[in-house]
């Protein structure tokens, strides 16, 4: 009996190891106001960089996020994450709209460029490679100025552990 009781700890242990939420990378789909596909890497235990490559009405953006994350509902399955970052793309003029006079600018797809917040709430299956996000990610344009856009999205993303 004593010589089961470390055989035991040591399966439950290399168990939970196994089927831990970590993941290196995940690549995915993100389904909102802006959809388009997010890679998400790990660059320590609470940071995270991710890429989201969006398209809306003929316009697209590239966006890279610093993250931070946290465990959530003290379960290692579930983690709470936001952060900052950036963006840069091309929007259509029907996008837009001049907060100070309501109207449109002139014909031509635009140059954007401005920062962006997200904060969210993501789940990392044990059995399969899939991880599930919900987040909140607004963005203020600096070029044009004032510009504002904001947008709830679902990503769905294979891991890479």
């Amino acid at each position: 009996m004593k010589k089961l009781i470390p055989l035991f700890l040591i399966i439950l242990f290399s168990a939970s190891y196994c089927y831990s939420q970590d993941y290196l990378t995940a690549v995915g789909l993100r389904g909102g106001v802006f959809s388009g596909v997010s890679v998400k890497q790990k660059l320590s235990d609470e940071h995270m960089l991710e890429i989201i490559l969006s398209a809306r009405e003929g316009g697209f953006n590239i966006t890279m996020l610093a993250e931070k994350q946290r465990v959530a509902f003290e379960n290692e399955h579930w983690h709470w994450y936001y952060g900052m970052g950036a963006h840069i793309g091309s929007w259509p003029r029907a996008i837009f709209r001049y907060p100070w006079n309501n109207e449109l600018p002139p014909d031509g797809s635009r140059f954007v460029v401005g920062m962006d917040a997200i904060g969210g709430l993501e789940y990392t299956f044990d059995q399969v490679p899939i991880n599930l996000s919900l987040d909140f990610k607004p963005s203020l344009n600096f070029i044009p100025l004032g510009v504002f856009a904001e947008g709830l999205a679902l990503t769905v993303r294979y891991t890479f552990r």
